[in-house]
């Protein structure tokens, strides 16, 4: 549910951190677990450089990996319910999830930079960052 909400009602703010990818240097994508709007931005960014789709689903799920640390993190800044467990599904990274991101970007009309483009992608600068990750820079 959050995933579909994050896509159906938030890609201009999807976007807007994707024109924020800085051009010369790194930039640092996070949220509080690192996973759903950080694993979405990111996701969506490696659409738009032609990383193949079994890569970006293994790269979001790797936060499974370290969701001890994440969920020791979350409890310690009290930034997470009373109760809730490592266990809880708001914690997990299920390929279901990221299948979402997929069907709403790359099942757009016309793909993901038409996504991107609809959504207030600023597509000439997004390109240039796109050269330069492909580069290796």
């Amino acid at each position: 549910d959050i995933y579909t909400a994050m896509l159906r009602t938030g890609g201009d703010r999807l976007t807007a951190a994707l024109n924020e990818f800085d051009l010369a240097g790194t930039t640092l994508v996070h949220c509080a677990a690192g996973k759903d709007r950080t694993g979405v931005i990111v996701a969506i960014a490696q659409m738009l450089a032609g990383v193949a789709e079994d890569a970006i689903i293994a790269d979001y799920q790797r936060t499974e990996e370290n969701i001890g640390g994440v969920f020791a993190r979350l409890r310690d800044r009290k930034r997470i319910p009373a109760g809730t467990t490592i266990d809880a599904p708001i914690l997990r990274t299920p390929r279901e999830a990221i299948d979402l991101v997929f069907d709403a970007v790359e099942g757009f009309r016309g793909g993901p930079w038409a996504w991107f483009d609809a959504h207030g992608g600023d597509v000439g600068h997004f390109e240039a960052w796109v050269a330069r990750f492909r580069a290796g820079r």
